[in-house]
């Protein structure tokens, strides 16, 4: 309701004064229906980006020692609900032993799930899958926290703002980077951490002058270098379905393992998913179309279809009064809906 009109705004300029071979990369979450929202707007040229996945991946080669550039994974599903089908070391099949380290649930994002899950699902799962296959637990953690998330990011930026406002960034720069490593270190170390009792365990740090470790910037940098280059890359990209994954229509933007050259980004051929898998898939997917029609129609009745069939709102009763509540919290905003 309150990003998407903003981002149309941005891409009809962008549409106006650009290229046509302009691409945008959309960080902005939800990515999923934002990502949605816009392409059912018509704006082709749009790309939804998320660095979980690919972060995931980095976490992964640096437990067994190795370069991130040496591992790849497909992944098929939708941003923040999506599903590693293989992942590759050095071109070699490592995601049924992965399943089985116990050092993987431990220092990386599959401590938020048990391994008989895992083997179950016959997948690495997105962290983000961690609400919905544990979803009383995350209730109870979130109910029980002493700040919800959106908190702990407010006071962490307006402790780190309040100091860096003290000091001289001109003259002390390594100061000003040591109060952002502090803050942002705290940010990093207790993400997900109220909602699943579970830490990580790898202190965060930044040093400018050691390689990039990814984050929504480095995916978007690794398009553009992958097209400037002349060659094929392969990434995780939010985009058109095209029938890669059965069982989906074409035009559903999902989350999905792409090759990637100057042209722009074809999605892998995924075929017949696990049916567990694809029926919560469809069902989100569902949600997200739906979400996207209310936003770009400012339609309430859509709005309330989309909540009640999301499986973590699941009653039509509760979503009327979260619809309506979401109206009149954001009617700066919500000028219009009917």
């Amino acid at each position: 309701m309150r990003s998407v009109p903003a981002l149309a705004e941005y891409c009809d300029l962008i549409k106006k004064h650009s290229k046509r071979n302009v691409k945008v990369f959309n960080f902005t979450n939800p990515a999923g229906v934002v990502s949605q929202t816009l392409r059912d707007m018509g704006y082709d040229f749009t790309y939804g980006i998320c660095d979980a996945p690919s972060g995931m991946l980095r976490s992964f080669a640096l437990l067994y020692n190795e370069s991130p550039d040496n591992i790849t994974g497909e992944v098929y599903g939708l941003n923040h609900l999506s599903y590693f089908k293989s992942i590759t070391l050095n071109g070699k099949e490592i995601m049924p032993e992965l399943i089985e380290n116990d050092e993987a649930y431990a220092k990386t994002d599959m401590r938020y799930f048990s391994k008989e899950l895992l083997r179950d699902r016959g997948a690495v799962l997105n962290e983000y899958l961690y609400y919905f296959y544990y979803r009383e637990k995350a209730v109870e953690n979130i109910l029980n926290a002493e700040q919800t998330r959106g908190e702990q990011i407010r006071d962490i930026n307006k402790n780190m703002t309040a100091e860096l406002s003290k000091m001289d960034i001109e003259n002390d720069f390594e100061g000003c980077m040591k109060i952002f490593n502090k803050w942002y270190g705290m940010r990093e170390g207790s993400y997900m951490a109220s909602e699943t009792g579970a830490k990580r365990t790898v202190p965060w740090h930044f040093d400018i002058y050691e390689e990039d470790d990814g984050g929504y910037a480095g995916v978007a940098l690794k398009f553009i270098e992958i097209a400037q280059s002349g060659t094929t890359g392969t990434m995780i990209m939010c985009v058109p379905n095209e029938n890669s994954i059965d069982g989906l229509r074409a035009d559903d933007v999902v989350e999905i393992t792409c090759d990637v050259d100057a042209k722009g980004c074809k999605p892998h051929q995924i075929g017949k998913v696990d049916e567990q898998n694809l029926e919560l898939i469809r069902r989100v997917k569902i949600y997200e179309r739906l979400a996207s029609k209310a936003i770009r129609e400012k339609d309430r009745v859509s709005a309330i279809q989309a909540l009640t069939l999301h499986p973590l709102v699941n009653s039509y009763s509760l979503a009327c009064e979260l619809v309506d509540e979401y109206i009149e919290h954001n009617k700066e905003y919500s000028k219009g809906w009917k």
